[in-house]
């Protein structure tokens, strides 16, 4: 029986190859910074599109003087299709989010990494999402943005930009906390606008960011 990562189409040098996650350079919604938190869900999961797997986090985040945690949505593409070929690619920037999350957590991507099968709206839909059960829970640090996405039907929103240890360092131990902090008080809110030949974000994309902007607690 293949392990977790040739069922990923994974091997262990590729993992072992991933960049170490780093930093770089009307709704109420979060104003930019790190935060503490847990994992409410980190999986993958199988679109309607053979050979595609996106991820899915949402980040439980602990705000002073609030009784619960709010929550935060992420989604991002893991594997695809190549354009006008039959190769099936991982995508780079995926796999280093997904080992950055999972290394904040003491947990490394290997064949023995523990999962389960759990039934979870990805979407709006319900799919069989292959959760890392022994990442959730655990005591993380959100680097969270600020968004206004100009022309979108929900305009401000939050984003995780990075999930750290508690003490915002990486798998190398090197201090992200700095580098973003930087960041943010150069552009507390990231001003993003639509693509071209866009129009609003709506139906899938736009219930995300409107969860996203509109978690009270």
């Amino acid at each position: 029986m293949a392990g977790l990562l040739g069922t990923l189409g994974l091997d262990k040098a590729k993992v072992e190859s991933v960049e170490v996650a780093s930093i770089r350079e009307g709704f109420e919604v979060l104003k930019s910074g790190i935060y503490k938190g847990t994992l409410k869900t980190l999986g993958l999961f199988s679109t309607d599109t053979e050979n595609v797997l996106q991820c899915k986090m949402v980040a439980e985040i602990n705000v002073n003087g609030e009784e619960k945690p709010r929550e935060i949505s992420k989604y991002f593409n893991f594997r695809y299709n190549k354009k006008d070929s039959d190769e099936v690619v991982i995508n780079d920037i995926g796999l280093k989010d997904l080992t950055g999350a999972l290394n904040a957590t003491g947990v490394e991507l290997t064949d023995d990494t523990k999962t389960a099968i759990i039934t979870e709206k990805c979407y709006a839909t319900d799919r069989d999402l292959t959760s890392f059960v022994d990442a959730l829970g655990k005591p993380v640090s959100f680097f969270v943005r600020e968004v206004f996405e100009e022309g979108a039907t929900y305009e401000k929103y939050n984003e995780i930009e990075g999930v750290f240890k508690p003490d915002g360092t990486n798998a190398n131990g090197e201090d992200q906390s700095e580098t973003f902090n930087t960041k943010i008080e150069k552009t507390p809110v990231l001003n993003r606008k639509p693509k071209a030949g866009a129009t609003t974000n709506t139906s899938k994309e736009a219930s995300e960011k409107a969860s996203n902007a509109k978690r009270r607690i």
